[in-house]
């Protein structure tokens, strides 16, 4: 049987923090690609889509030479939610593996322990409880996921589709892991700030250097032996996780009245 699952990474480059951070450069090569060809390394997907708007500002995007079994999607610039589902609809995926475009070294052992556990339950939404900021990514069902773009009001947030299903836990079957201990660290491996970028650089150069395959426990490895990497990002931190910000978007996030049909 052939899958019928799909890696989509959306990604912008409307970011302020860091301009067109997509496009910046890790040892010669676009973070989102970095980010694509990670994903690739996931068993059982049928291919990894990365999607962005239809908005002149993202054109740059479409210039990107990916590898063949990354595909380029368009879609609505400010509803993440039926993006997805457009998409879905375009490349016949029933489950999806959210990925952000901003993390740029995924982790597909990650994933992998994650997909499994979530076919295992039979689950509407899955995620690890703890990680690595910038290692995972969430499971969903492309039918839950047509369940929330019915019931939801507001799509402001729709980016946020994580808080979405964790706050409504009684509408949706949520899956959330205990990852193995070998894949949990507190380190900082997203891109959002110029330190991220020169942490990210120094760390491929690392790796280059001790000819390890660039995987998550070798990424850990080197991280653990030179403390000085993660000094240079160790303190940003990240705003959607923050307690005001969860109460702040509760009354987009929260669903009062489900609509079934």
């Amino acid at each position: 049987m052939k899958p019928n699952t799909s890696v989509f990474i959306p990604v912008r480059l409307k970011s302020k923090r860091l301009k067109n951070k997509a496009l910046k450069k890790i040892e010669k090569k676009n973070s989102i690609v970095w980010c694509a060809e990670s994903a690739l390394k996931i068993k059982n997907i049928k291919n990894v889509v990365v999607m962005t708007s239809k908005l002149k500002q993202d054109n740059p995007l479409k210039l990107i030479n990916f590898k063949k079994n990354i595909k380029f999607f368009r879609g609505d610039a400010n509803n993440l939610i039926l993006r997805f589902l457009d998409a879905a609809r375009k490349f016949k995926v029933k489950t999806i593996i959210r990925v952000t475009g901003d993390c740029p070294f995924i982790s597909h052992e990650i994933l992998d322990f994650l997909l499994k556990s979530h076919k295992k339950n039979n689950a509407d939404f899955t995620a690890a409880k703890n990680y690595s900021v910038g290692t995972s990514g969430e499971i969903i069902e492309v039918s839950a996921l047509k369940k929330l773009n019915k019931n939801i009001k507001n799509f402001k947030f729709s980016e946020y589709m994580t808080i979405f299903f964790l706050d409504n836990p009684e509408f949706f079957k949520l899956n959330l892991v205990n990852l193995p201990k070998k894949y949990i660290r507190d380190y900082r491996l997203t891109l959002d700030y110029k330190e991220d970028l020169k942490m990210f650089n120094k760390l491929v150069l690392r790796l280059k250097e001790k000819k390890f395959k660039i995987n998550l426990l070798n990424i850990f490895k080197v991280l653990d032996k030179y403390k000085s990497l993660n000094k240079i990002n160790s303190k940003k931190k990240l705003v959607y996780i923050s307690k005001k910000f969860r109460k702040d978007i509760l009354k987009f996030t929260k669903i009062r009245t489900w609509i079934t049909n």
